[in-house]
């Protein structure tokens, strides 16, 4: 049987309006947090400025930088006028973009598995090539340029979330950098992506409820909809839900020409969710509090309820 993407996106509606209908029963007067990050921050200047305009509208409680984005400098400047702002690193490990050819921070000749003859880094991460070893040096490398910038880490998260399903090896490797920086990776009780081997290799690490994001099968007419029913689902405890607001301008339209999904207009989609005042409202409404990732508990456990 052949499932296209209609039915795909029924089926994500029905599960999506069956949350929400389940979660409707959940008492107005018990809070909620959210984590609302906003992902690819250094990548293009349309990005950076999209995001924070969004962080001073207070519908961003988080964001998450790329050290190896062309628009690095411009990012480090903007968070340096938001203190106290909640900052991941974007670890990236592929340079999907043919526009945005992302070459790792150690020369190729050092890592020379996860690159392409161009010297930048391959279009998707591959694993049956992949060397564990290159992996992990080009993850600290990242968070080296990352520190060196002086950005306030709290936080890692994967581009693509690559890492997470590639097999125990990476995400040994992963889990090891983790721990060695003292820095969370995001991981969650229920979302989109196969948290459990890294979850097994950290039993320590802080566990969100629930981690969500807008797919490709959602249209333009649906696009604030699926954002209110995911504010309306979340659960009680700490949720995290990954933006990625940009400006539809010549700058991230030459950069993602080609592409639809995650393309200047999908970006200019989900800021124009942040900047309005319905996603506002409904956060107001539902009893949302927005919180970053320094408040979330050390011991809140994959196992069981946080402790």
């Amino acid at each position: 049987m052949r499932v296209g993407i209609r039915d795909l996106a029924g089926v994500g509606v029905l599960l999506t309006l069956l949350a929400s209908s389940l979660y409707s029963q959940i008492p107005a007067s018990r809070p909620k947090l959210m984590i609302v990050s906003a992902a690819d921050v250094g990548m293009a200047s349309a990005i950076n400025r999209a995001t924070f305009a969004a962080v001073d509208r207070g519908t961003v409680s988080s964001v998450s930088v790329m050290v190896v984005g062309d628009a690095l400098d411009e990012a480090v400047a903007l968070i340096r006028k938001h203190p106290g702002l909640d900052v991941g690193l974007h670890l990236v490990v592929s340079a999907e973009w043919p526009k945005a050819r992302w070459r790792p921070i150690l020369p190729c000749a050092a890592v020379p598995t996860l690159c392409e003859p161009d010297g930048a880094m391959r279009r998707q991460f591959e694993p049956v090539v992949t060397e564990a070893r290159e992996l992990e040096q080009e993850l600290r490398a990242q968070v080296m340029v990352a520190r060196a910038a002086g950005l306030p880490l709290t936080h890692l998260d994967v581009h693509k979330n690559a890492l997470y399903g590639a097999g125990s090896r990476f995400a040994d490797a992963l889990a090891r950098v983790s721990r060695d920086e003292n820095l969370p990776v995001v991981l969650a009780r229920v979302g989109a992506t196969a948290w459990g081997t890294l979850a097994a290799m950290m039993p320590d690490a802080p566990m969100l409820d629930a981690w969500t994001a807008i797919t490709p099968v959602e249209t333009p007419a649906r696009w604030f909809r699926w954002y209110e029913l995911a504010i309306r689902g979340a659960p009680l405890g700490v949720s995290q839900i990954v933006v990625h607001p940009g400006y539809d301008d010549p700058e991230l339209r030459a950069l993602t020409e080609g592409a639809e999904a995650w393309a200047s207009a999908w970006r200019q989609r989900d800021l124009d969710v942040l900047l309005g005042d319905d996603f506002r409202r409904e956060l107001s409404e539902r009893n949302v509090t927005l919180i970053g990732w320094r408040n979330v508990p050390r011991r809140m456990r994959l196992d069981g309820p946080p402790r």
